[in-house]
C-alpha cells in the first residue's frame, strides 16, 4: 500500500508542477531540471521526494519552489501522519490480541 500511495504521489507531484508552470514562476520541474531526465530518473526523484514528504522526513536536498507546491506538500504531509498512525494502530492491536492469545 506505501509504495502504491508512493507512486501515486510522486506521479501528481510531478503533474502538478509541471501544470502550475508559468514564464516568471519556478516551479520543482524547472529548478531541478527534470526534463532533461528520462522518464525513469523523474520518477525515482518524485516518488523519493513523495517518499520524504509522505514519512515527515524531508531532507532538504528536494523542496517545494512555489505556493501551490508548498500546499501539496503541507496535504502530504498531513495524509502521511494519518496514514503511519493507522498503521502503527493496526499493528498495535497485533501485538496485544498476540498477548491475549498467548496467556499475557
Amino acid at each position: 500500500m506505501a509504495i502504491i500511495l508512493t507512486y501515486f504521489l510522486g506521479c501528481s507531484w510531478y503533474a502538478i508542477s509541471k501544470w502550475n508552470y508559468h514564464d516568471d514562476e519556478v516551479t520543482f520541474v524547472n529548478r531541478y531540471k527534470l526534463d532533461d531526465f528520462d522518464s525513469s530518473r523523474r520518477l525515482i526523484i518524485c516518488c523519493y521526494f513523495a517518499l520524504t514528504t509522505l514519512s515527515t522526513v524531508g531532507y532538504g536536498d528536494l523542496t517545494p519552489s512555489n505556493n501551490l507546491e508548498k500546499v501539496v506538500g503541507i496535504i502530504i504531509m498531513i495524509l502521511g501522519i494519518a496514514f503511519f498512525s493507522f498503521i502503527m494502530g493496526n499493528f498495535n492491536d497485533v501485538l496485544i490480541n498476540y498477548d491475549k492469545k498467548m496467556g499475557i
